[in-house]
């Protein structure tokens, strides 16, 4: 009689359980990262596809048409996305497209007005960005103290930014000055252009950092996984950030009489 008092309870008990809705999954700090690696991918083609269609070579028929249409583009996905109540990936992906196709017009635009500066702090941006994405994939560097974090972002950003500039070097196809800054001004025996983009390496590494943090902060508070694209869109617009202000804050001081 008590077994069946026993199992009678334990029946009750399987039928609560299984009338329980499974809890949403949570993000994840890997899969943010992840997420940022495939946009990041998109939005390095889509600045590719900016760059060859504002001008070749650089210092030829420059035309602003690409990164005019691309900042368009941004303000509007980026207007649409903040009034949606739900979570759009397809308006993520064509919001970074846009930022793409922007930011390699915008590149190459003013890489004439300033040749050998603005496309080495872009390179430099961009080498953060791939060193950032693989490094903090490692669990060990996500745990680490920021002040090393941002040491490790910074060293492999150099490292890999030096590599982007061996690659242009001795192509017949781009202008001489693109590679390590050659058209640049020279401080102390040093090109302009490699001066910034060592203050910008060292600069989007920190912000990159930060950025992560508030990645972690998201995950602690047990966001859905969905809201991981979220977090990824937000390391996108901290490189659209330094994008846009290296050639602003030199266009400023050209203008400063």
């Amino acid at each position: 009689m008590d077994k069946f008092i026993h199992d009678k309870k334990l029946g009750k008990g399987r039928k609560k359980i299984d009338n329980i809705i499974p809890m949403e999954r949570t993000m994840t700090a890997a899969g943010a990262l992840w997420r940022a690696l495939i946009l990041f991918v998109i939005l390095h083609l889509a600045a590719l596809a900016g760059i060859f269609s504002t001008v070749a070579p650089v210092l030829k028929d420059v035309t602003a048409i690409p990164w005019v249409t691309g900042l368009i583009g941004s303000i509007i996905m980026g207007i649409v996305l903040a009034s949606r109540k739900t979570l759009s990936i397809p308006l993520i992906v064509t919001f970074t497209v846009c930022e793409g196709w922007f930011l390699g017009g915008l590149a190459t635009y003013f890489e004439s007005v300033y040749p050998g500066i603005i496309l080495q702090a872009t390179f430099a941006v961009l080498s953060a960005v791939v060193a950032f994405l693989p490094l903090f994939a490692i669990k060990s560097v996500r745990v680490a103290r920021r002040y090393l974090q941002i040491f490790l972002v910074a060293l492999g950003g150099y490292l890999v930014f030096v590599l982007h500039n061996i690659a242009l070097m001795g192509k017949d196809f781009l202008p001489e000055h693109i590679a390590w800054g050659k058209g640049a001004a020279t401080v102390a025996g040093l090109s302009l252009g490699l001066i910034i983009a060592f203050i910008v390496v060292l600069m989007a590494a920190y912000a990159l950092v930060i950025t992560f943090e508030r990645i972690e902060r998201d995950v602690y508070k047990g966001f859905p996984r969905k809201y991981a694209w979220v977090s990824a869109l937000r390391v996108m617009v901290t490189i659209v950030w330094y994008y846009v202000e290296a050639p602003r804050a030199l266009l400023f001081q050209r203008n400063d009489p």
